[in-house]
């Protein structure tokens, strides 16, 4: 299944002059969205939790990255850490500015820090995580003055989608363990 995106041109007409302004629309995330569900699914496929993310700067995504903590014994193999390495590896720079992550379980504070330092403009998450999810659950570090960058985060975006893949993935998992 192809999906376009879809770039809102606007014609201002404003004191003779007229703007044409190019808008994001709520398709583009969804899209995005989309793309970071895939990479959870890889995630499963694997036997990791099934956790996505991708990065796009100018409308282009530059990263993809699933959770890969046990495949290669590494605690900090979040789909989010493993992302920002690679696009900053596409861009020849530590620095992420300009780009935007879609993840599909909002980040813990290892992830969020990495997204603070890494300076991503946009985070989009989808699923809530009430057990160590920093955004907007347990604590709400994107409102934390004291922090020298901060990105606009926005949750809930595909929840359901998200928690429906966290949910049955768990299930199985519980089901494999009794039967056992």
């Amino acid at each position: 299944m192809l999906l376009l995106l879809k770039i809102l041109f606007l014609r201002i007409n404003f004191e003779n002059y007229i703007y044409i302004i190019t808008t994001m629309d709520s398709q583009n995330t969804e899209y995005y969205m989309l793309e970071a569900l895939v990479q959870a699914k890889k995630a499963w496929k694997v036997d990791e939790v099934p956790i996505g993310a991708i990065i796009v700067k100018d409308n282009k995504i530059i990263a993809r990255a699933h959770n890969q903590l046990i495949c290669n014994t590494d605690p900090s193999g979040h789909a989010e850490i493993i992302a920002i390495r690679e696009a900053a590896k596409n861009i020849g720079n530590y620095r992420l500015v300009g780009c935007d992550m879609y993840v599909t379980l909002e980040p813990c504070l290892m992830c969020l820090g990495a997204i603070f330092n890494s300076r991503i403009a946009n985070l989009s998450f989808g699923a809530y995580d009430l057990k160590t999810g920093v955004c907007e659950s347990i604590l709400m570090l994107g409102e934390n003055n004291y922090l020298n960058h901060h990105c606009k985060i926005k949750g809930g975006i595909l929840e359901e989608e998200s928690k429906y893949l966290l949910g049955k993935f768990f299930e199985a998992k519980r089901q494999k363990k009794t039967a056992t």
